[in-house]
């Protein structure tokens, strides 16, 4: 696959970092994880690979639920292209793409205690378009417009400078430039490790 455009490794994992870090700033004493020996693979996942373009809220994406171990990740989607270390735990780094890599989404499975506990897509840096159509199981899609959120989901409960966040449902949109640029899952009824408002 090396027709694919993806960045070098240290370019993936910088943009990786300061987008999980802008959502999911842990504000108390740093604690992080050790990341265990990076599983390396390609990192690509189809959607025909991925089964279904829906993040179900508060509940995962395809193949990967909230809750699941790492190996779980790595039985559903291969391994990831990068491990990254997080304040609270360790992020598995994947591509969505649909197109060879001329577009693509960034997942990222953020892992705690060797589980699953949040998944989140964001647009990839610089790709060219849109990427795979992923959406919520309500319908919102990466690229629609940030009043769509509100229409559908109502007042955001948590809130930042960038981004809205749903409690009980487990949803949450990173928005950027008035237009969803990623969207979190994490368990309902709580509010995600390191948000700040």
């Amino acid at each position: 696959m090396s027709h694919l455009r993806i960045r070098p490794a240290a370019y993936r994992r910088t943009i990786l970092v300061a987008l999980l870090m802008s959502l999911m700033m842990w504000p108390g004493p740093a604690r992080a994880q050790t990341v265990p020996t990076c599983p390396r693979g390609s990192g690509i996942i189809t959607p025909t690979g991925l089964g279904s373009l829906v993040m179900r809220e508060g509940d995962g994406l395809d193949g990967v639920a909230l809750g699941a171990t790492a190996a779980s990740v790595e039985r559903a989607w291969g391994q990831p292209s990068e491990c990254v270390s997080q304040p609270r735990g360790y992020a598995y780094q994947y591509v969505l793409s649909d197109d060879g890599g001329q577009t693509g989404l960034i997942i990222a499975v953020v892992l705690y205690q060797d589980r699953v506990e949040q998944i989140l897509a964001m647009l990839w840096p610089h790709s060219g378009g849109r990427g795979p159509a992923l959406r919520t199981s309500r319908g919102v899609s990466i690229m629609d417009p940030s009043g769509d959120v509100r229409r559908v989901y109502g007042t955001p409960t948590i809130q930042s400078q960038n981004a809205m966040g749903y409690e009980a449902e487990g949803v949450a949109f990173l928005i950027s430039r008035n237009v969803v640029g990623g969207i979190l899952v994490f368990p309902p009824g709580t509010v995600p490790p390191g948000w700040r408002p």
